[in-house]
């Protein structure tokens, strides 16, 4: 089956870097016309500007995220060692404080990724304008070796790309991003079978249904839609009952059976949806959203199974074995690169590839102390030690004209 590319967003070309705005100059409007619905990345220098927003300041403090959250249980990936891929170790639980002053002396075999977060940010920024918010996520490690941008001294996600448009923010170390536009999907070599690309970018696989542009569920939409409409027309028999306009009983009937067989579809779908989810259906490691997908966590699924939105390819093995096992590669050098630094974000449309490299900042053993987290940032003058980013995902916007309403529906 060949897959359609309707991909009509922004495209790379050789040599192209990646434009450069600051944060003060950036507003909702002119951060939709000049890269969301031109789906063209963009780094921006500085956090967001909402008085809300204060995580840039608290989250490099460690006694501070100690005494907010500390005996919070977490669930962190532990791999056999720092150069290892993220999503190829194995599941641990530990508390949040404990795993705080592990990052603080240095372990960087340790990696967290949790949604369950709250305070600190706005649920949607104000930079965000009409995007619909999906999911928020936090990746918090260390990397002891990065003293420099050396890519063997960072910890690779692996190549692959998200289901929703993402503004990634970095609060402590750096990464490096090397990103691929929709248009390349074919080249990928993914581990799922290729679909359809649509005009903005959203990505979907064989045996995930039909999926709208905006990342909904065709099934899903036509049954809301129908609810409403059958919900709308409730409404108005009823007003005509009290009228006593003729024919208005009989209406109201219909209107009722109408709404209560809607309802009824809407319940035998989630259903569904619910055994599809318990029985490792085709899409249950997508729809639910770009949880353990965002920076390479989640390589696997649950059962084992390869991620569909991961590249096959090893973007860490040397160019010419790469060129050897995958010849349609466009290759590294074909790449966007970009470093974000912590006081940076980064906003990736739906379906750009990246592969991450995280570099953490050195820790002194010294911290490797009782007073561990004392040793941090909450010290003055003392860098924050590890790497952390934040990132907000949101539907992609599949209305892209002038008109800034984002979506079609």
């Amino acid at each position: 089956m060949k897959a359609q590319i309707e991909y009509e967003g922004y495209t790379l070309e050789e040599g192209t870097d990646i434009d450069v705005v600051e944060s003060h100059k950036l507003d909702a409007r002119s951060f939709w016309e000049g890269y969301i619905s031109k789906r063209k990345p963009v780094a921006i220098k500085g956090h967001f500007t909402d008085a809300s927003w204060t995580a840039t300041a608290k989250w490099t403090d460690d006694a501070y995220l100690i005494k907010k959250a500390g005996s919070a249980p977490v669930k962190v990936e532990k791999r056999d060692g720092p150069k290892d891929s993220y999503g190829r170790g194995r599941r641990v639980e530990m508390k949040f404080g404990d795993f705080v002053e592990e990052v603080a002396s240095g372990n960087d075999t340790l990696y967290l990724t949790s949604q369950e977060l709250a305070g600190d940010f706005d649920p949607r920024p104000t930079l965000a304008g009409n995007l619909v918010p999906q999911q928020t996520n936090l990746w918090f490690g260390a990397n002891l070796s990065a003293v420099s941008m050396d890519a063997l001294a960072g910890s690779s996600s692996g190549l692959h790309h998200d289901f929703h448009d993402n503004i990634y923010v970095l609060i402590r170390g750096k990464k490096r991003f090397r990103l691929y536009d929709p248009s390349c999907a074919p080249q990928m070599y993914t581990n799922g079978q290729l679909k359809k690309v649509y005009p903005n970018g959203r990505i979907v696989y064989a045996g995930q249904g039909e999926v709208n542009a905006d990342g909904s569920d065709a099934a899903d939409v036509a049954l809301w839609e129908q609810k409403f409409e059958a919900e709308k027309e409730l409404v108005e028999a009823e007003v005509a009952v009290k009228l006593g306009e003729k024919g208005a009983k009989k209406r109201l009937a219909k209107a009722e059976a109408a709404l209560d067989a809607s309802l009824e579809a809407q319940l035998v779908n989630a259903m569904d949806d619910d055994y599809n989810d318990d029985d490792g259906g085709a899409d249950s490691d997508e729809e639910s959203g770009d949880e353990d997908k965002g920076e390479g966590l989640g390589v696997e699924t649950s059962d084992g199974e390869p991620v569909t939105s991961f590249s096959k390819v090893d973007m860490t093995m040397a160019a010419k074995a790469i060129k050897r096992s995958f010849p349609l590669f466009p290759g590294a050098d074909a790449a966007m690169e970009v470093t974000v630094s912590a006081g940076e974000m980064l906003y990736i449309p739906t379906g750009w590839f990246h592969e991450v490299t995280s570099y953490g900042t050195p820790t002194p053993k010294a911290a490797a102390s009782k007073n561990r987290a004392a040793a941090s940032s909450a010290t003055p003058g003392v860098v924050a030690p590890g790497h952390m980013a934040f990132n907000y995902w949101f539907h992609p916007p599949d209305n892209l004209d002038p008109s800034y309403d984002g979506y079609t529906k």
